[in-house]
């Protein structure tokens, strides 16, 4: 949302479609024109004169429209973390997009003065407000701390307070000798000079997204997620007693891990427990296959010629995801097109498809995670709803496994902070709603992330686990998914925080918790593996390759291990993470062949 300096506002969805409001002209969208954004928008800003307005997405992808002009972005820059905001300068020649760690990224005549990027944060960033100079800007976490830059001034914070609703935005006053924070649920804190005209605190469920300020006096307007103005009332905003929600999340497996020593060994079975392999798993029982979250964005046609390249070397499955925020973008309003054309062609081609189905649509996120495509839904059953329509649509047309969610212990796929309880509740709805309609599929729990305990929010792999079945788990998923990602190690060695050694090495393990808790006659699906061959971390090709051989080894001499996707086909040219076994010039590394020779020994 942004305020027309000459009056009323915009706001904007994830999806990329802008309205105006109070008068306020439109320039265009996203949306307007035809466009898929592949990112969620997550901010916006108005030029000075208010005869045009930037977009910003999650990957800090910058949209123009009117007399706003392009400066620059984040849009081919691997992030840490996600962007959450922007702010342009006072005279509209720049701009500076903010991460939730608090990274700030400047262009045009935006001015670098500090960031939070390399400071352990209690809460994520949410928002950032510059100074009527710009020569400053805000930070706002959403516990409500502040913290200040440039010639910007601290005039207060909520970051001590227990808040019944996280802080989602702030907004300066015209002099920039104050402040005002607001709540999703209304509540609206005032520092500095900022006046308090009023606040939608206790007014019910109004859900909030931010705050706007009209640049010409200190009238505040709020804005609630319907995307329409919400009239404050004058009840002051108090903050109540509750448990503060855990921090933001941390990088990806093994970026900031210290292995620690580790020893040789091999994996496979330590238990003697018989398996019972899931239906639809290959002969010789364990279906092996990549997942390959960029299969979506290509043509009919590059998608046959890969699939027929994956096949060519004995790979019969593919891992994709079925997003809930594209299918469903708004409650009853479906749009299959991109997903059916997925499941024909490898369907076409004679292969299985696992159907990843993430990614919360607006309308259907918690209030706490407006905005984050990976933000946990607000329903479990509505979840579990969609999950059966997409089983009744596919399952007719041969897909039998699908995964429910992915990553759902680590942060940065389930936000505000991972949620064992919640998550368990959707299992059980999803697994329901699925077998209802198609009582012979795979229920697939989604794939564990490697992490560890920490104040951010992660929850380790085996004691997530744990929680699940304390919360009820058993009896709802047909196949545990885990990745079993272990670089730079490799998968024959090992160390206990070796998520490949956490299937069954480590005391407790993955096994035996499944075990005490009466489902060791179900298998793994590892649903996803792999190493960087390059990059931050990257373990050079040779090494990526043995990791691929050395894990098909294990699976296929592991009973209990029903199916493995390497993680992932081919490196994009735009934003490459190195996990490819294909170059993005199409050329193969040695994991290709490597593969192609564990899969045919």
């Amino acid at each position: 949302m942004a305020a027309d300096p000459n009056g009323g506002y915009w706001t904007v969805t994830w999806l990329g479609a802008v309205t105006a409001h109070g008068g306020a002209p439109s320039f265009g969208s996203p949306i307007l024109s035809g466009l898929k954004v592949a990112r969620p928008i997550v901010g916006m800003a108005a030029t000075p004169d208010g005869e045009g307005y930037w977009l910003v997405a999650s990957d800090g992808g910058i949209f123009t429209y009117g007399d706003a002009q392009f400066y620059g972005s984040t849009g081919s820059i691997h992030l840490n973390q996600p962007i959450v905001n922007m702010a342009a300068t006072p005279d509209g020649k720049g701009y500076w997009l903010v991460a939730s760690d608090g990274g700030i990224f400047t262009f045009g005549d935006a001015k670098f003065y500090g960031s939070t990027g390399s400071i352990h944060l209690n809460q994520p960033v949410v928002g950032m407000a510059a100074t009527p100079d710009g020569e400053g800007y805000w930070l706002v976490a959403s516990d409500g701390g502040i913290f200040t830059f440039g010639d910007a001034q601290f005039y207060g914070s909520t970051g001590s307070l227990h808040l019944n609703k996280p802080v989602v935005g702030m907004a300066a006053t015209p002099d920039g000798e104050g402040y005002w924070l607001v709540a999703s649920d209304g509540g609206v804190f005032t520092y500095g000079d900022a006046p308090f005209d009023g606040s939608l605190g206790g007014s019910g469920n109004v859900v909030v997204l931010g705050l706007l300020v009209n640049p010409s006096s200190t009238a505040y307007t709020e804005v609630a997620a319907s995307g329409t103005a919400a009239a404050p009332s004058l009840t002051p905003s108090t903050p109540v007693a509750s448990t503060p929600a855990p921090a933001a999340a941390p990088a990806k497996p093994g970026s900031s891990t210290t292995p620690g020593s580790t020893t040789t060994s091999t994996p496979g079975s330590s238990s003697t427990t018989t398996t019972t392999p899931a239906a639809g798993a290959e002969a010789g029982g364990v279906a092996f296959g990549l997942a390959d979250p960029a299969f979506g964005s290509e043509s009919a046609s590059q998608q046959a010629a890969d699939l027929a390249n994956m096949k060519s070397i004995g790979l019969q499955w593919v891992r994709v995801d079925a997003g809930w925020s594209w299918i469903e973008p708004e409650a009853g309003n479906f749009d299959w097109a991109a997903m059916d054309q997925e499941v024909q062609s490898i369907e076409a081609a004679g292969m299985h498809a696992d159907l990843i189905i993430d990614e919360s649509p607006a309308w259907a996120v918690n209030y706490a995670a407006a905005g984050q495509q990976w933000g946990e839904p607000a329903s479990a059953s509505a979840y579990g709803t969609f999950a059966g329509q997409v089983a009744a649509r596919y399952g007719p047309m041969g897909v039998k496994a699908y995964e429910i969610w992915n990553e759902e212990n680590n942060q940065a796929f389930w936000y505000p902070a991972p949620n064992p309880s919640l998550y368990t509740a959707m299992l059980k709805d999803a697994y329901a709603a699925i077998k209802a309609v198609e009582p012979n599929s795979i229920v697939i729990s989604g794939g564990l992330a490697p992490e560890t305990d920490d104040s951010q929010g992660d929850i380790a792999a085996v004691e997530y686990l744990q929680d699940m079945y304390a919360d009820g788990a058993q009896g709802s998923f047909d196949a545990l998914g885990d990745h079993t990602y272990c670089w730079p190690d490799l998968p024959d060695t090992f160390a206990t925080w070796s998520a490949f050694s956490q299937m069954d090495q480590t005391t407790p393990s993955m096994r035996s918790v499944m075990e005490a808790n009466g489902d060791g006659n179900k298998q793994i699906w590892v649903t996803e593996m792999g190493a960087p061959s390059a990059g931050p971390g990257g373990v050079g090709t040779a090494a990526q390759a043995e990791a691929v051989t050395q894990a098909v080894a294990a699976a296929k001499s592991t009973s209990w291990i029903g199916a493995m996707f390497i993680y992932t086909y081919e490196d994009s040219a735009s934003d490459p993470d190195y996990y490819g076994l294909l170059n993005a010039d199409g050329s193969a590394k040695p994991a290709w062949s490597a593969l192609a020779a564990a899969l045919a020994s």
